[in-house]
């Protein structure tokens, strides 16, 4: 019976592993390498850059998927409105995590949004954050994306 309890828990042990493995280390590159370019379209309102990466996505809200499959320029128009009403926008990541698993790549993290609307109020809050994407031949493309605003203790 020891025996067998012992052979059990070092089976258990070597098979457990605390981080998704990534075989394709190409594939991870080239996922932190999408999600820097969005940050920083986001940052430098680039929004040809956003609208294709995140054309395919939801989680924003204000517009559907099937109105950014169906009609791009609806979200692009989108884009643009919304941008258009900041003063200043920039985000900074703190920190992110990285996960790819077949075609589906998985980011999370950390980030600080600095927003100051044409008319308004400087806004700054930490928000935590997580993006799907998907790997369609060599690019990537956002399917999911949510955030969530830290508790206040942990905003500045």
């Amino acid at each position: 019976m020891s025996r067998y309890l012992l052979l059990m828990c070092t089976f258990l042990l070597c098979s457990f592993q605390p981080q998704l493995p990534t075989t394709d280390d190409e594939a991870l590159e080239s996922l932190k390498a999408t999600e820097a370019r969005r940050l920083a379209a986001l940052n430098a309102r680039d929004v040809d850059t956003i609208v294709e990466i995140e054309g395919r996505s939801v989680g924003f809200g204000w517009a559907s998927t099937a109105a950014r499959k169906h009609e791009p320029a609806y979200f692009e128009v989108g884009i643009e409105r919304w941008l258009g009403t900041m003063e200043h926008f920039e985000i900074e990541l703190l920190d992110d995590d990285y996960r790819v698993v077949g075609n589906t790549g998985l980011v999370i993290g950390t980030l600080v949004r600095r927003e100051t609307p044409i008319e308004g109020r400087p806004l700054t809050r930490r928000l935590r954050y997580s993006a799907t994407y998907v790997l369609e031949g060599n690019r990537w493309y956002m399917v999911q994306y949510h955030r969530s605003p830290m508790p206040v203790e942990s905003t500045f």
